[in-house]
């Protein structure tokens, strides 16, 4: 038998080989990008208003009641054991996860009495199941709450981080302060309250 004639079978044999071990490199994780730990460290909440070509945050301390939005903004820090991490800024992307996830992210609307109301009290409804997360991007730091389908928030961008929620259900006219509420896996509570904003 000829040598030539085993040519075919060494070159498949060869190709066989070459595209098990890139599918093995594909499913290793990309050596670029450095995972460090980081923290939670507070929110604050901002008002915006969706009612233009584009949302904006809100300056006058009203909006629409059909187009309010509102921003959690999360801020985060290294943690001091990621100082023991090698840094080599020019070759490797970071990603920050949060050592204690955000398991659960509620919402709540606290309407203020009318001005010259007889009734004082301040109502506060949930309003969670009427948010939804913004669909367009509005910056390099937004992210996704997909807290209530279970999936806990692990993944930040270091120092500050942004959920836009649009509230689907209009709340009836007047002034409101909305408060949001992070409990995280380890079981800790953040909560801030936001400036009044009337909607109309």
């Amino acid at each position: 038998m000829r040598p030539f004639k085993f040519i075919p079978l060494i070159a498949v044999v060869f190709i066989t080989a070459s595209a098990f071990g890139t599918c093995c490199e594909e499913e290793r994780e990309d050596p670029r990008v450095e995972e460090l730990p980081c923290s939670l460290t507070g929110l604050k909440l901002y008002h915006w208003n969706n009612a233009g070509e584009k949302p904006g945050l809100v300056t006058n301390h009203q909006a629409p009641r059909e187009a309010y939005m509102l921003e959690i903004r999360l801020f985060t820090q290294e943690s001091p054991d990621t100082l023991l991490f090698p840094h080599n800024y020019e070759e490797r992307d970071k990603r920050y996860y949060l050592q204690d996830p955000i398991a659960q992210l509620r919402v709540f609307a606290s309407r203020l009495p009318d001005k010259g109301s007889v009734d004082s009290e301040t109502k506060t409804t949930e309003v969670t199941d009427d948010m939804r997360n913004y669909p367009l991007p509005l910056g390099y730091n937004q992210l996704k709450d997909n807290t209530p389908e279970g999936v806990p928030i692990k993944t930040v961008t270091i120092n500050v981080s942004q959920i836009y929620k649009a509230l689907l259900k209009p709340l009836p006219a007047g002034d409101y302060r909305f408060s949001a509420r992070l409990t995280t896996l380890g079981g800790r509570t953040e909560e801030q309250l936001s400036d009044t904003i009337t909607l109309y």
